[in-house]
């Protein structure tokens, strides 16, 4: 078997979904809780917090933009990547550098071919065996990802 043929198909879980939405959330609440508690002029507090939030909320709109566009990714062995849109055509993606994939869960950021980028929160109980044992043996073959 080529190592090309090698993939992990994976389909996002909704409630993992929300975990992500709700941890941006909290994180950017807590940033801005931390920026006004810093020792600094309260002008200067506000207009961080402003910049923080604007950064926040266009980061969680292009997350979730991305999870209404695609339904299902795939992972090859070569380290591209594949997200199946909400049309039913498939679109080309590298694996980002700043993935994480524990025994139980993995972070998975992909850059689009064509600009932007998507990110997915996946468990091992929603992949199903199989498919999170090829995403396991494709993580080890990858390496660290140049």
């Amino acid at each position: 078997m080529s190592s090309r043929a090698y993939v992990a198909e994976l389909g996002p879980e909704p409630a993992m979904r929300r975990v992500l939405a709700v941890s941006a959330a909290l994180a950017y609440l807590l940033g801005i809780a931390t920026i006004f508690n810093l020792a600094i002029d309260a002008r200067l507090a506000a207009l961080g917090a402003l910049i923080w939030s604007l950064h926040g909320g266009a980061q969680w709109f292009l997350i979730a933009s991305a999870h209404k566009r695609f339904q299902r990714l795939r992972i090859h062995s070569d380290g591209t990547a594949e997200l199946l849109g909400a049309g039913g055509d498939w679109h080309r993606a590298t694996i980002c550098k700043d993935c994480i994939v524990l025994p139980g869960i993995a972070w998975l950021k992909l850059a689009l071919a064509k600009g932007g980028s998507y990110c997915e929160l996946v468990r091992r109980e929603s992949c199903g065996n199989e498919q999170w044992r090829h995403l396991q043996v494709i993580w080890r073959h990858l390496g660290t990802v140049p």
